[in-house]
């Protein structure tokens, strides 16, 4: 869940040196005041909430479809 996050510096420093500028690594800090990194952020937010409903459903679901039902004889 953090690697895309953390990833946004090396993207930054191999976009500076696409374009022949210094990088430096001091330079993947700026990422930070993108004027996209709020969008980012919001997208990296929606991503973890829909992760974690998908993991309380399917908790949910192997909760009650997988346990041992009394009366039931398991080989």
């Amino acid at each position: 869940m953090i690697g895309p996050f953390a990833a946004l510096g090396l993207y930054e420093l191999s976009r500076r040196r696409e374009r022949g500028e210094e990088a430096a690594a001091w330079h993947a800090m700026q990422v930070l005041r993108a004027p996209s990194f709020g969008a980012i952020l919001e997208l990296g937010t929606l991503l973890f909430v829909l992760f974690g409903i998908w993991i309380a459903t399917s908790g949910r679901y192997l909760h009650s479809n997988l346990r041992p039902r009394s009366g039931r004889k398991h080989p």
